[in-house]
């Protein structure tokens, strides 16, 4: 009897030890899942310039963790997407001199070095042919920076093999502040969504088509964006000042108005 019981008991240990081991790999699959997110070009849309970084789409496996900047002079990483008092914050690129680093999850990274950015231009970095670093002390600093999600960190997959693709980003203003409400249309087409209280959208898109991007939102001057499938997207809005001294009421005509008692 007691041999019977040690049996049962050692089974059931066997059983709970097993059901824990595969749970924990259902998280990790989970979270390799999330943080699986491998867009084909990430844009940065600037009053004053447009950006586009061209990725490899394959380079790695562990997905895209963050799009960094290294300042040349000074070796400070900057970072355009932060979060400063539990809100979103845009950072503006100025014309200054950047080391461009692309993390991915497992630390590896690609380094366009000695990028030179300046105003009024329309810049392409083509990153896809750049050697992959191995991961080291310094690339795995940089993964702490990652403690809040961002365009560079909402590490969806955005792609799929199965359901179609995407295009996701973020809308900002001016002060860097994010535009709740901006409304973001493939042009010719019914299909639109709006920018959420983070300031994010997602919007699905047909497979192998470069969509035309409309976006609008009150007050600001309207962009029109051309984009390549399957890419994350920052955009900072332009007041449009000319509406600043438009008072409501303006230019339309006076109603007659009769009060009886």
């Amino acid at each position: 009897m007691k041999n019977l019981f040690a049996l049962i008991v050692l089974a059931l240990t066997f059983q709970s030890f097993h059901d824990s081991l595969s749970a924990q790999n259902t998280m990790k699959e989970d979270t390799s899942n999330k943080s699986n997110w491998r867009p084909k070009s990430i844009y940065v849309i600037q009053n004053d310039r447009t950006l586009k970084f061209k990725l490899p789409y394959k380079k790695d496996q562990s997905g895209v963790a963050n799009l960094l900047f290294k300042n040349k002079d000074s070796g400070e990483i900057f970072l355009i997407d932060s979060v400063i008092n539990n809100l979103r914050h845009y950072s503006w690129i100025f014309s200054k001199c950047y080391d461009v680093i692309l993390l991915y999850n497992d630390g590896k990274y690609l380094k366009y070095e000695g990028v030179s950015f300046v105003k009024k231009s329309n810049m392409e970095v083509n990153m896809e042919n750049l050697i992959v670093h191995p991961s080291d002390s310094e690339s795995q600093n940089w993964l702490t920076l990652r403690t809040y999600n961002s365009i560079i960190g909402e590490r969806r997959a955005i792609v799929s093999e199965n359901t179609g693709n995407k295009i996701c980003g973020y809308i900002f203003d001016e002060k860097g502040e994010v535009i709740v409400g901006a409304s973001i249309i493939i042009k010719d087409t019914n299909k639109g969504v709006v920018s959420n209280i983070d300031g994010y959208f997602e919007i699905n898109i047909d497979a192998n088509v470069d969509p035309l991007l409309l976006i609008n939102y009150v007050g600001n001057k309207p962009k029109e964006i051309s984009l390549t499938a399957n890419s994350g997207l920052i955009v900072v809005m332009e007041r449009d000042h000319k509406l600043d001294n438009i008072r409501v009421g303006d230019n339309l005509p006076l109603r007659k108005q009769i009060i009886n008692p």
